[in-house]
C-alpha cells in the first residue's frame, strides 16, 4: 500500500504545465499527425495549440496520391510523407472525381464536373468556395475574334474538368495575417473554346469575393506560374517573359524588361520559386518522348491516357513500344537567378549559397522550398517531382540532385501503385491545422 501511494505520489498532472511551455514543445514538433495526438490529449494542451496555431508549420510537404473509386465506399485517400517515409488514409470524398491542385498554404482547389472551384483543406475539412467560372472572361477585354468558337461543338464536362484550369495557386499576401490575406491565381483557357489550347488567361479572386478578376494580358499568351513577391503578382510566360502586375490597385499587366538569357528556353514548363532572402528563381523543367531509359511498363490506355502497371504487363512488345513513344517524363532541370536591379537572369543550375540545405518540391502545386535538414528523410539539395504535364501519367514522379548529370537516372521517394489516374495525378500541398 505505501508503494502504491509513493507511485501516486510521483504522478505528475503535465495538463497543468505553464501554456507558456506547451507552446514551445508544439513548436518543436515536426508532423501534422503528431500535433494532432498532442492537442488530443486534454483541453488545456488544445487550447495551446489553438494559440501558437498560426506559428506552427511542418517540416515537409505531403503528396495527396490518386483516388481509389473502385470498392472505396468511405472516399479513403493516401497520402505520403516523405519526411518519415510513411502513408496515411485520409476520408476526403471532397475531392474524388475531381482535378486538384496544391499549396503552400494547407489549402487545395479542386474542380470538379460541376465546374465550380473550391477550396479544400484535407485536414481540419474547411471548405470555401470560389467565385463561378462564367465570371472569368471579360468579352470587353479579350473580344470575341480572340476565340475561336465552335457552335456545333457541345462542352464536356469531362474536357473541361481537364483542360479548362490549367494551374490553380493559393497565395499568401500578407504574412502577418494567420487567415487572412489569401489571393488564389487561376491560370485557365477560355471557357467556350474546345481544341488545343494555344492561349490561356489569368484570372485573381479573394475567399468571399463575387467575381473574378481577369488580369488584362497581351494576346496569345502562355501563362505557365504565378507567384506573390514583394507586394506585386508575378507570372512567367512560355517565351520566358516576366510579367507582374499590382492586385491591389488593378490596371494591366507590365513586363519586366529583362536581357534573354540564351539558355531559356520555350518548351519547358517552368516555375517560379521564392528561396527567401530576396532569391527569385526560374526553375526551366524539360521533357524527353519515348526515351529508351524508362523502365515502367504499359498495361492500357484509359480515355487516350496511359496507365502505367509496373507488376503486370498483359501487351506484346511492340504495343508497349508504341505507347511508350507517346509518354512524356522528366529529362532535367535547370535553375535561373533574376536580378532585379540589373534586370538579367543568371544560370546558375545550383541553390544559391544561402539555400546550399534546402530542397524543392515541384508538380501541381505551389512551388514549395524545404530546409532538409531539419526534414526527416528529406536531402538536401535535392529537386523532389510529381507530374505537371497534360500527357503525364504518374510514372513521372522522382527525386534528383539539383546538379545533376543527364545520365543520372532519378530516384524514387515513392514505391506505391496508387500513383496513376485519368483524373488527377499525385500532387504536393503542406498540411496545415
Amino acid at each position: 500500500m505505501d508503494c502504491g501511494r509513493g507511485r501516486r505520489r510521483r504522478f505528475r498532472d503535465w495538463s497543468n504545465l505553464p501554456s507558456e511551455i506547451v507552446e514551445e514543445i508544439i513548436l518543436k514538433i515536426d508532423f501534422p499527425e503528431d500535433v494532432i495526438r498532442f492537442s488530443s490529449v486534454c483541453h488545456e494542451w488544445l487550447a495551446a495549440f489553438r494559440g501558437v496555431r498560426s506559428k506552427w508549420r511542418p517540416l515537409n510537404p505531403w503528396l495527396l496520391l490518386c483516388e481509389n473509386a473502385q470498392d472505396n465506399v468511405e472516399c479513403l485517400r493516401k497520402v505520403y510523407n516523405p519526411g518519415n517515409n510513411k502513408c496515411y488514409s485520409l476520408k476526403l470524398p471532397e475531392t474524388f472525381g475531381k482535378n486538384c491542385w496544391g499549396s503552400d498554404c494547407g489549402w487545395i482547389v479542386t474542380y470538379g464536373l460541376d465546374l465550380q472551384l473550391t477550396m479544400f483543406n484535407p485536414l481540419t475539412k474547411a471548405c470555401i468556395g470560389l467565385p463561378p467560372t462564367d465570371t472569368m472572361m471579360s468579352e470587353k477585354l479579350i473580344g470575341l475574334d480572340h476565340c475561336e468558337i465552335n457552335n456545333n461543338c457541345k462542352y464536356k464536362a469531362y474536357w473541361m474538368r481537364k483542360n479548362h484550369i490549367l494551374r490553380a495557386c493559393v497565395l499568401k499576401t500578407n504574412e502577418k495575417e494567420c487567415d487572412g490575406g489569401l489571393l488564389v491565381a487561376v491560370i485557365h483557357t477560355h471557357k467556350r473554346y474546345y481544341g488545343f489550347v494555344h492561349t490561356t488567361y489569368l484570372s485573381v479572386a479573394k475567399p468571399g469575393d463575387t467575381r473574378w478578376t481577369l488580369i488584362e494580358t497581351p494576346r496569345e499568351m502562355m501563362i505557365h506560374d504565378v507567384l506573390f513577391y514583394k507586394d506585386l503578382l508575378y507570372f512567367v510566360d512560355e517565351k520566358c517573359g516576366m510579367w507582374y502586375v499590382d492586385v491591389n490597385k488593378g490596371g494591366p499587366a507590365m513586363e519586366l524588361q529583362i536581357e534573354r538569357h540564351k539558355r531559356l528556353d520555350c518548351r519547358p514548363i517552368k516555375y517560379l520559386v521564392d528561396l527567401g532572402n530576396q532569391q527569385l528563381c526560374l526553375v526551366q523543367r524539360h521533357y524527353l518522348t519515348g526515351s529508351p531509359r524508362m523502365t515502367i511498363t504499359i498495361t492500357r490506355t484509359k480515355n487516350g491516357i496511359p496507365i502505367v502497371d509496373p507488376d503486370k504487363c498483359p501487351l506484346n512488345d511492340r504495343q508497349i513500344s508504341y505507347i511508350k513513344s507517346k509518354l512524356v517524363y522528366t529529362e532535367s532541370f535547370q535553375i535561373f537567378k533574376l536580378d532585379l536591379s540589373s534586370k538579367r537572369w543568371k544560370f546558375v543550375n545550383d541553390l544559391p549559397s544561402e539555400c546550399d540545405q534546402s530542397s524543392l518540391f515541384l508538380g501541381k502545386s505551389t512551388s514549395l522550398v524545404v530546409s532538409a535538414p531539419k526534414s526527416g528523410t528529406c536531402q538536401a539539395r535535392r529537386i523532389y517531382y510529381a507530374g505537371d504535364h497534360v500527357c503525364i501519367s504518374g510514372h513521372d514522379m522522382g527525386v534528383r540532385d539539383v546538379c545533376f548529370s543527364n545520365d543520372e537516372r532519378p530516384a524514387k521517394f515513392y514505391h506505391g501503385t496508387d500513383t496513376n489516374s485519368d483524373v488527377c495525378n499525385p500532387f504536393w500541398f503542406t498540411p496545415l491545422l
